[in-house]
């Protein structure tokens, strides 16, 4: 059991002298509609939570810099009144922090409402200050919450709860909150995502990918959420097997779960995609250690991975054909055919598509999948399931993991690449797949390699064999899209061109085929 109020984040590096703290914050969110946070505090309350009696109103006031130099850096600064005292609080990402829940905090109380951040101590408030230079602090936005805060169930593990209804409000603009965040004071960060589950599972709530200060800055500056692409992993150089395979099943489900506002907010197709470019990294990874590490766990976390990504596929495949045909066909051959009537079948295609995507993310099985692929990873669930051998084998470096993955992979490619031009079309798609397993297997391990500059022509190279092989792909999805709408109206001709544009567009890519495939064969092992 750890106890987290001797978990100091990195950044200050010194505790600064009481009434301030500095330590690491450690939260889960979940958000619902009224009834379920409702549903979900009647649930706490026959569970043990003490809740106190009256709700808390809650000001807070967060500062930045007019140009959001803070924002810039991860990091926010508020200042919160809470029954007749102002509190100083200050929030940042911490480099070491094993998962998004995480967060470095330091607290002061003050005297008034103005940001004295002297009070936080002198690291903190060097560190603010190296941010922000000279520029000064100025209010950008604020909540306004009614709280009820509680420690939650009796166990091991120290819970604080505290269920928040309100709003964010940025000059005439506004936005509700209604959110539940449980707290980590002390114990087993397991203990809080088994609660966070058992909540999910009660009363129908989703985890909450935003917090209230990155909801706020996006208010102020009237922006929608973005995408989020997958980051690059930082891995230290001597880091053991299962170190890297922590962090890169966490990110994978993190790239997840943080594009889940651009498509629940702004309904954005690029984030439809990043999600199941996430899960597509997700089952790769899990399929890669359960081949060396046995585990049945691996197995059915990478089914539900799968599900989740299969109820997405008709909206991604429906926004790819859209914008195929505008930015092809439809552009270039517009005054040989009407696309109209197929254009707005394929609409009415990914509006259905889309309203399977918003339930699958509502559904609180998917956020279940999420919590339980954290408490699997944080808690090394794969463990229980391994021999002594095995066993041994996770302390391993992981930079020899990575070596004889990558070659292992390498190896099946050139193997399943053999005579490229005589493959049949399943072997294609073998031979696709197998590229896809090693791209984003070289995309996982490349962090241990940071000064080897042949990684990214690897990676490069790669994505231009799968971009050949994907325009092959995409002829057979937009014939299998045009078939099953040629029933919805009089679309036949656009139809055909749209057929004939694919169809040139493969023909085109096979052009690059050979050389795209001889440059690859040549390509340095930047793992060796």
């Amino acid at each position: 059991m750890t106890d987290t109020t001797d978990m100091v984040a990195p950044a200050p590096d010194t505790v600064a002298e009481a009434p301030q703290t500095v330590g690491r914050e450690i939260e889960i969110k979940l958000t619902g509609d009224t009834r379920q946070i409702v549903d979900a505090c009647d649930w706490l309350a026959r569970n043990g939570a003490a809740f106190r009696p009256r709700a808390a109103n809650l000001h807070s006031v967060y500062f930045d810099t007019a140009d959001e130099r803070l924002r810039a850096a991860g990091m926010a600064l508020r200042v919160r009144k809470v029954r007749g005292r102002h509190v100083l609080t200050f929030k940042w990402r911490s480099d070491d922090a094993a998962t998004a829940f995480e967060r470095g905090e330091a607290e002061a109380r003050l005297a008034g409402p103005e940001p004295d951040i002297d009070a936080l101590g002198a690291d903190t408030a060097a560190l603010i200050r190296g941010v922000c230079g000279e520029a000064p602090l100025e209010p950008r936005f604020t909540t306004e919450l009614k709280r009820r805060d509680a420690v939650a169930l009796p166990g091991l593990s120290n819970i604080k709860v505290a269920v928040d209804r309100g709003h964010v409000f940025a000059g005439d603009r506004s936005v509700e909150v209604e959110e539940i965040e449980f707290e980590l004071a002390d114990g087993d960060i397991g203990d809080l995502i088994d609660l966070a589950a058992r909540l999910t599972d009660a009363c129908g709530l989703r985890l909450g990918s935003r917090t209230k200060s990155e909801r706020g800055y996006a208010l102020a500056a009237g922006e929608l959420p973005q995408c989020v692409k997958a980051l690059p992993l930082s891995l230290a150089d001597d880091a053991a097997t299962e170190v890297a395979m922590g962090s890169i099943l966490i990110a994978a489900v993190e790239q997840f779960v943080a594009n889940w506002p651009g498509l629940l907010e702004a309904e954005l197709p690029e984030s439809v995609h990043q999600m199941r470019v996430a899960l597509r990294r997700l089952r790769a990874a899990i399929k890669l250690f359960q081949r060396e590490f046995p585990c049945a766990d691996f197995a059915i976390l990478e089914r539900r991975a799968a599900d989740i990504a299969s109820a997405m596929g008709q909206a991604r495949d429906m926004d790819a054909f859209t914008a195929l045909v505008q930015d092809g066909p439809g552009s270039t051959l517009k005054d040989d055919a009407d696309f109209g009537p197929l254009l707005e079948s394929a609409a009415v295609r990914r509006f259905e598509g889309y309203e399977k995507v918003r339930a699958v993310l509502l559904d609180p099985m998917t956020t279940g999948f999420v919590l339980e692929l954290y408490s699997f990873v944080l808690r090394r669930g794969w463990r229980g399931a391994l021999d002594v051998e095995a066993l041994g084998r996770l302390s391993m470096p992981a930079k020899t993991f990575a070596a004889e993955t990558l070659d292992r992979l390498h190896k099946r490619v050139r193997k399943r690449g053999k005579d490229l031009e005589r493959l049949t079309v399943d072997e294609r798609h073998r031979l696709r797949i197998a590229f896809k397993d090693l791209r984003y297997a070289a995309e996982f391990f490349t962090a241990l390699y940071p000064h080897k500059a042949g990684a990214k022509s690897f990676i490069r190279t790669i994505s231009k064999l799968q971009d050949v092989f994907g325009a092959y792909n995409d002829t057979i999805t937009a014939h299998t899209i045009v078939t099953a709408l040629q029933g919805e109206g009089t679309i036949d001709g656009a139809a055909g061109m749209v057929l004939g544009w694919c169809a040139r567009g493969a023909a085109d890519a096979e052009t690059h085929l050979a050389q795209s495939w001889k440059t690859f064969r040549k390509l340095e092992k930047f793992w060796h």
